[in-house]
């Protein structure tokens, strides 16, 4: 690949890059291109324009560091990208890859960031699946609650009807005995009416 650096570090791809960083394949080629036109150089698989990008460990850091520096300013890729390159010169990136770290196989650090952004996902799935079920139990626990103020309502409202009948039922019969009793006067009334009559006539003839 005409760059003995590449003894000392294993090859990365986009794809390994952008699960270390969490970034998309796409943003790491354009991280890639915004670098190299601030002048950070990529080791190639070949020459050419098609050629293929070799990536790094110090790569990565230098992405990870150009992601980060676009979070907190939001400036455009390609400022970002001067002023990152400007800070991490090809030469320094390839000294500190001769640490103990760099020897470490790269693979177990792609799968450990895998690992962790499943984690991630799953405890914020967790967490999302918790919050609905404390939310359907409020709302069950409320459903309990309006059941049981339609039940007591439909109890109140039976027993203010039995009441109700109750009393109807009292004033029939209150109304029954008034109207008998009335009949019953204007019966003596008439008889009274009638034996009066007969004793004034009885009184006139001598019967």
């Amino acid at each position: 690949m005409g760059n003995d650096f590449q003894t000392f570090e294993k090859a990365l791809t986009s794809k390994d890059i952008a699960a270390m960083i969490g970034i998309a394949e796409s943003t790491v080629r354009k991280y890639a291109a915004a670098l190299e036109e601030a002048g950070y150089p990529f080791t190639k698989d070949g020459t050419g324009e098609k050629a293929a990008r070799i990536f790094t460990e110090p790569d990565a850091m230098v992405m990870r560091h150009l992601k980060e520096l676009r979070e907190k300013t939001n400036i455009p890729v390609e400022q970002a990208a001067q002023l990152i390159s400007s800070k991490h010169p090809k030469g320094m990136t390839q000294a500190a890859a001769f640490n103990a770290t760099a020897l470490k196989p790269n693979y177990d650090t792609v799968i450990n960031a895998i690992n962790e952004r499943h984690e991630e996902r799953y405890t914020s799935l967790e967490s999302k699946m918790d919050s609905l079920m404390e939310l359907n139990k409020a709302l069950l626990e409320r459903l309990d609650k309006r059941d049981a103020v339609i039940q007591e309502l439909a109890e109140t409202l039976n027993t203010q009807k039995a009441i109700a009948a109750a009393d109807e039922d009292r004033l029939e019969e209150r109304d029954r005995k008034r109207d008998e009793q009335v009949t019953q006067i204007l019966q003596e009334i008439r008889e009274a009416k009638q034996l009066a009559g007969k004793s004034v006539w009885s009184r006139i003839f001598g019967k």
